[in-house]
């Protein structure tokens, strides 16, 4: 708002009281007000001849003030303003007419100028200045931003809980592989050695014609317990 209300002060300061646009080549007279140089001369060339002895006084258009035409100086600082002026209306140009974009068609959403609008194209179409739209567009735009973050909000809600969701069925995971796979599988040569430790014990009833096992098979003992435990119980 502050940066369109400096701009709105400037173009008024560079705007020539008697054209009424932008000042071209500007002078300056002795009051302090600055004119177009042609608007200027042509204003002076317009007022009442004095006598041949006496210097032509004029009143300064604005504040009616006395100056004299050798009063006039070019108003150099004011021209570079006015110039940068020029510049920034460029960047809002009508490309197809080179005419500043002051209007606003609502039919087809688009800045156009004023004589996009007697176009055929633009012909019977709905029109309005581009600063009697702006609040209303404005408006509808910050409805859409607060829409857009509440949408951003939400998605970043869905986001967090899906995380929580999966590190939930991790965890009820790890607790059913507990449950089916309690520990790791045991081989079978572990309990093959200690069984045949007990074949290879003495015979404890008394019993003389009993011999132990290992005496009747020596490499029974020995196989077992060398062998490789199968397959399908290594891990």
């Amino acid at each position: 708002m502050a940066s369109a209300t400096s701009s709105k002060k400037m173009r008024e300061e560079a705007t020539c009281s008697i054209c009424l646009n932008l000042m071209v080549e500007p002078m300056s007279i002795s009051c302090g007000h600055s004119y177009c140089q042609a608007c200027i001369l042509r204003f002076l060339d317009n007022q009442p001849r004095p006598p041949p002895a006496l210097p032509q006084v004029s009143p300064c258009p604005q504040c009616r003030a006395p100056f004299q035409r050798a009063s006039l100086r070019p108003n150099k600082q004011l021209g570079g303003l006015i110039e940068a002026l020029r510049e920034m209306d460029c960047d809002v140009c009508c490309e197809e007419h080179n005419e500043r974009l002051q209007l606003f068609c609502e039919d087809e959403g688009q800045l156009i100028c004023w004589r996009c609008e007697r176009a055929p194209r633009h012909q019977g179409h709905s029109t309005a200045l581009v600063e009697d739209v702006c609040p209303g567009y404005k408006e509808k735009l910050q409805k859409a931003m607060t829409k857009l973050r509440q949408l951003e909000e939400e998605c970043v809600h869905q986001k967090a809980s899906r995380g929580k969701q999966i590190t939930e069925w991790n965890v009820s995971l790890r607790v059913l592989r507990l449950q089916l796979f309690p520990g790791p599988a045991r081989g079978v040569g572990g309990d093959w050695a200690k069984h045949s430790g007990r074949l290879s014990e003495p015979d404890q009833t008394g019993n003389p014609d009993k011999k132990p096992c290992v005496s009747l098979c020596p490499n029974l003992t020995t196989s077992v317990e060398s062998s490789p435990a199968p397959s399908a119980f290594r891990q």
